[in-house]
């Protein structure tokens, strides 16, 4: 499992926005809407954008590391693509948002953010109740 996020370097051309990113935190037993940062170059948009998902993450001194996984799905005959951050340690606990959820076969511990891959740009908004749905219904496989 590697990390397909990577740092940009340094220059005068990045920018940081805020985007709006699906939260199952592990104490809670039901995901919320968040907003998140992320960093953009505007003369080289092909280095992607950088996602600061430990800033809604909890429990940064037990497990600093974050994982970032692509994942694809279909929900109602349209196509979504979704990058999910988590992290796994043995001591975090496990998530009550997720284990909540109807028909959830996996288990995740600690929080999780979901955010929305666009085709042209590496993040976009999670803007409409039926992206959260499917956001849900993936992370619930």
């Amino acid at each position: 499992m590697g990390m397909y996020q990577r740092p940009l370097p340094r220059s005068r051309t990045i920018y940081t926005k805020r985007f709006r990113a699906l939260l199952f935190p592990c104490q809670k037993a039901r995901p919320k809407a968040v907003e998140a940062t992320y960093q953009g170059d505007r003369l080289h948009p092909e280095r992607g954008r950088y996602v600061f998902a430990s800033e809604e993450m909890d429990h940064r001194r037990l497990q600093p590391y974050i994982h970032d996984i692509v994942v694809s799905t279909t929900y109602r005959r349209e196509r979504y693509t979704f990058r999910v951050f988590f992290k796994r340690h043995r001591h975090l606990p496990q998530n009550a948002a997720i284990s909540a959820l109807p028909g959830a076969t996996v288990t995740f511990d600690g929080d999780v953010l979901v955010t929305s891959v666009g085709p042209i740009c590496g993040i976009r908004n999670l803007n409409s109740a039926v992206q959260r749905r499917a956001a849900r219904r993936t992370v619930c496989r």
